[in-house]
């Protein structure tokens, strides 16, 4: 059996922390669950179903549309409003969900879905269904790789909107698009074992998710502008 393997991590290295914390509770078994297909079983683990194809990029244009809403129509002082020094804007946020986007999606197309192509049904494959519930959990809290951390890269709510719409809609053009079975090419992770292009797709969209969910504590604040 031959696994790609990737090195460094720097973009997701301390996000595969939070899946390993909680995949003893998931089933890990061979045959994971079909994504988005109500914890199904797949028949044939190897290939990447329709219905998975088209849940996903379903599930890519929710989170897609859900940041753009979250970020249309603020205030600059909304925007950049900060509960104290060490914490994140809004801004700040949406900044790290676009620059993991662009640098998760680069590695899916242009390294994990080239990598050799292993077709084995023997492989140990993580559970889909266990990637986004691991990842969207906020109470594991941790410091984002400074290669993905804000610093200011776009200037404005219509720059991060804009550069969020190109980012995230090249992700979907590949899913849509690509010929290459994304469930025979792995990338070994060092805290969780391999896990397919595919899996990189759904880890991808629940990243998103997780950090949605914290712009939404940021405007919950007390001290959050009303506009």
């Amino acid at each position: 059996m031959h696994l790609f393997i990737l090195d460094p991590y720097d973009t997701y290295k301390a996000i595969a922390a939070v899946v390993a914390f909680l995949a003893i509770f998931f089933s890990c078994a061979a045959g994971s669950a079909a994504y988005g297909q109500n914890g199904g079983e797949k028949t044939d683990p190897t290939v990447l179903t329709d219905t998975e194809r088209a849940k996903a990029i379903q599930y890519l244009e929710q989170t897609k549309k859900k940041l753009t809403a979250e970020l249309s129509g603020l205030t600059d002082r909304q925007l950049y409003y900060k509960a104290s020094d060490d914490r994140w804007s809004v801004a700040e946020v949406a900044e790290h969900i676009i620059v993991a986007e662009q640098r998760i999606s680069e590695l899916i197309s242009e390294t994990i879905a080239k990598s050799p192509e292993n077709a084995s049904p023997d492989v140990h494959r993580f559970n889909d269904t266990a990637i986004p519930l691991a990842i969207t959990n906020r109470n594991q809290k941790f410091t984002a790789p400074p290669v993905v951390q804000p610093n200011g890269r776009w200037k404005s709510r219509d720059e991060l909107l804009s550069e969020w719409d190109t980012s995230r809609e090249k992700t979907i053009d590949f899913l849509r698009t690509t010929q290459t079975n994304l469930r025979t090419r792995f990338a070994e992770n060092p805290v969780l074992g391999t896990i397919d292009a595919f899996q990189w797709i759904i880890f991808l969209d629940s990243h998103s998710r997780r950090h949605l969910a914290q712009i939404a504590e940021i405007k919950a604040e007390a001290g959050y502008p009303s506009k």
